[in-house]
């Protein structure tokens, strides 16, 4: 789907507003961006910054009006996409991505948007979740669609906190000592307030530097 489930939003909503706040996110890169969930989630917070889309599906960047939402649209298959070319990067989101691919080729995409980011986001189904091409878009299907919470820490070094909402896990990789400060005193915190926020709700949170929840 070109959306995505609400679950691990509100959580990557407060992350990202306190990071602004601390300063330094002036450039996102919003990977697989379909309908524009990611912009229009953190225009709030991140609207200052300079947001570059990709998308591999055409017809998405009209009926979805992309080239308003974004300073600058890339038509491409994000694991042909050079990240290098695209530095100075602050922000990289694969937000419900990385299921769409083989897991090698999500490892590849993300440790070339890891070498040039100081924030890397990803969110994604962390319980069987198959899904087959949508309107004909054949990028829509699930290549991968078995990841759980054990694979993607083992698939992807550099996470420095992650946080589970129901089926969504939303994983956060830093690319330089500031930023994995800055992420580890925030994981501190938010987590446990979003609990007392949603105690009926089904979440689990840690990182390296804390212990989990899981």
């Amino acid at each position: 789907m070109p959306g995505s489930a609400d679950y691990g939003k509100l959580y990557i909503s407060l992350l990202m507003r306190k990071l602004a706040e601390a300063g330094g996110i002036s450039t996102v890169v919003d990977c697989g961006c379909g309908c524009g969930t990611y912009r229009t989630l953190l225009a709030p917070c991140l609207g200052q910054a300079t947001w570059i889309g990709i998308e591999a599906w055409a017809p998405y960047i009209a009926q979805f009006g992309l080239h308003d939402l974004y300073h600058r649209v890339i038509n491409s298959d994000l694991r042909q996409v050079d990240f290098a070319t695209l530095a100075p990067v602050d922000l990289v989101i694969f937000g419900d991505v990385l299921e769409h691919m083989k897991k090698d080729e999500a490892q590849a995409a993300v440790g070339k948007a890891l070498a040039v980011a100081s924030y890397v986001l990803l969110s994604i189904p962390v319980v069987d979740y198959p899904q087959d091409e949508i309107n004909g878009n054949p990028f829509e299907i699930h290549v991968k669609d078995d990841w759980d919470h054990q694979q993607v820490m083992a698939a992807f070094p550099g996470i420095t906190a992650f946080f589970i909402h129901d089926h969504i896990g939303v994983y956060v990789l830093t690319g330089n000592a500031l930023a994995t400060s800055r992420v580890t005193a925030l994981q501190a915190v938010l987590p446990p307030l979003l609990h007392q926020q949603l105690p009926n709700d089904r979440m689990a949170w840690g990182g390296w530097a804390i212990e989990s929840h899981l």
